[in-house]
């Protein structure tokens, strides 16, 4: 394919002046994008950095890391680049990446500048994030998955807290050996999801899944409804063609197609038995075609019973220390912290009674804030005390101090 940065100029500009793709971040991506000149890239992420620093968004680049360079760190730096780097695991266990995985003198030469150049990435305090998908070389076993989180841990020590523990999703017979079956990744990502938290550090999905049963969002892209001919992620090929999410590609598909998007997710309501009536449909929504059953994007996940498994785990810890919490997944949902918030409750809990407020202080019913939100000072109504924290919620105002709460202030 003949590269054109000004098709793809042209394309980025109609995108981003699209309603749909409003305030949206834009990074570079592979194949490797490390290999084009190094003149090259710097015009495409000078392009990406035009629109991400107004949107208050950080331009990120994808790499294998295989040539970071002193150079290369010097433009990270100059554009304050985040920096992703796809590794699997220390260098015994990350051998299905690289230029050519398989040589083995190849991989054991690339692995050693791969630690060599997450080391120059810290050292220049560059923003440095792991994509690591997890497959039978890196977890098969325990002892595999030990030795994982053992090298994620050294790589937290130099300041790498975060990134993305994805499934290896298979629909080729070369490396159908390597995938995990659905039972081995819930023991798997259980027991990441607890080092995750113990070591307070910031892995996807585990994170992401909390975030979408409280009903913030529904993330990953794959629980988004995402329709294979209507992606939720948008590429920009080298020769300027707008298309669908790279997970298309390996199956031939460069274009978007046209219709109605939530397609998918109406057809699967209605051939998978499992999806009608799910409990945790509304943070699944079938999850990501191109992982879909027996290669066929109409029909659900082939990670249905990891992802419910999960969902399930999570719920269950979340309702262990929380009994009150409002989820997604629950019937009526408004607020997860409903229960447990003054601006909704005079006796607030997180497992025993509470007592929905019904006094106001004011009959207004309206405000410039959110519900929830503290009202600013001059935007209060007269007949409210301004040296009180006043928020806005559902019939009135409501202070964050209560005459009922022994020791309470005025409210």
């Amino acid at each position: 394919m003949e590269a054109d940065f000004s098709k793809v100029e042209e394309s980025l500009n109609y995108l981003m002046n699209q309603p749909f793709t409003s305030g949206a971040g834009i990074g570079l991506h592979g194949g490797e994008p490390t290999l084009v000149p190094h003149t090259t890239l710097e015009k495409y992420i000078k392009l990406a950095e035009s629109y991400n620093k107004p949107n208050g968004n950080t331009t990120t680049i994808v790499t294998n890391g295989s040539r970071i360079t002193p150079k290369l760190v010097k433009l990270f730096k100059k554009y304050n680049m985040s920096v992703a780097v796809s590794a699997d695991g220390p260098p015994h266990l990350n051998i299905l990446r690289g230029p050519d995985p398989s040589d083995e003198e190849i991989t054991r030469v690339y692995n050693k500048s791969l630690m060599n150049a997450i080391k120059l990435l810290r050292k220049n305090k560059i923003p440095t994030s792991i994509m690591c998908v997890l497959h039978t070389e890196n977890c098969g076993n325990d002892e595999k998955l030990m030795e994982l989180t053992d090298w994620l841990d050294t790589l937290a020590a130099m300041g790498v807290t975060g990134g993305r523990l994805n499934q290896l999703e298979s629909n080729f017979p070369w490396t159908d050996k390597y995938e995990l079956s659905n039972e081995r990744l819930i023991e798997v990502y259980s027991y990441l999801f607890e080092w995750n938290n113990s070591n307070k550090l910031r892995y996807l999905p585990m994170r992401e899944w909390v975030d979408n049963l409280l009903g913030y969002g529904n993330s990953p892209c794959i629980y988004g409804e995402c329709d294979w001919y209507q992606t939720n992620t948008t590429s920009i090929l080298p020769d300027g063609t707008i298309t669908n999410c790279d997970r298309t590609f390996g199956e031939g598909l460069h274009c978007i197609g046209e219709g109605a998007k939530g397609s998918r997710q109406s057809a699967l309501l209605q051939t998978e038995e499992e999806c009608e009536g799910c409990k945790y449909w509304t943070v699944c929504y079938g999850g990501c075609p191109s992982e879909a059953r027996d290669g066929d994007w109409r029909n659900k996940t082939k990670f249905c019973e990891m992802t419910y498994g999960m969902y399930e785990f999570i719920e269950n810890k979340l309702r262990g220390l929380f009994p009150n919490i409002k989820l997604k997944i629950d019937e009526n949902y408004s607020d997860p912290f409903i229960a447990m918030s003054y601006a909704y409750n005079t006796r607030c809990s997180s497992w025993g009674n509470y007592k929905p407020r019904v006094n106001n202080q004011t009959s207004n019913t309206s405000s410039p804030a959110g519900i929830g939100e503290l009202v600013p000072k001059d935007q209060l109504p007269s007949d409210l005390d301004p040296n009180l924290p006043w928020r806005y919620a559902p019939g009135g105002y409501h202070a964050d101090q209560h005459t009922d709460i022994p020791g309470g202030d005025q409210q």
